[in-house]
């Protein structure tokens, strides 16, 4: 799941599919930081890189789609804060909204 050229620890987080199942969505917790995105290949499961972003913070533990698929937070736990990111359900590309909140050691997130 880390990028090929990645030398850092390694500690894969959470995973997650879009509404449709057309996108898997996971976090490397690790010193990468990042929310990987992968488009899934309808009749064989088989997974496309899509992209491979910064999660906004340290140790990106996890995250929740909101219902409507438009909306992901992601939940970075080392550096105690929860960061919003816009999804692209065309594409299955997240986006950082710019949005972040403190939240102390947050290692999980749902909505209500």
């Amino acid at each position: 799941m880390v990028a090929p050229d990645y030398t850092g620890t390694r500690s894969g987080g959470e995973l997650g599919l879009s509404r449709d199942g057309r996108f898997l969505y996971a976090t490397s917790r690790g010193t990468e930081n990042a929310i990987v995105v992968y488009a899934v290949a309808r009749v064989s499961g088989r997974l496309t890189l899509v992209q491979r972003v910064p999660s906004g913070g340290l140790a990106s533990w996890t995250f929740s789609i909101h219902r409507g698929g438009r909306w992901m937070l992601v939940a970075n736990q080392a550096s105690g804060t929860v960061n919003l990111f816009g999804i692209d359900r065309s594409s299955g590309r997240v986006t950082d909204a710019g949005t972040s909140i403190p939240v102390p050691a947050p290692d999980c997130i749902t909505f209500a």
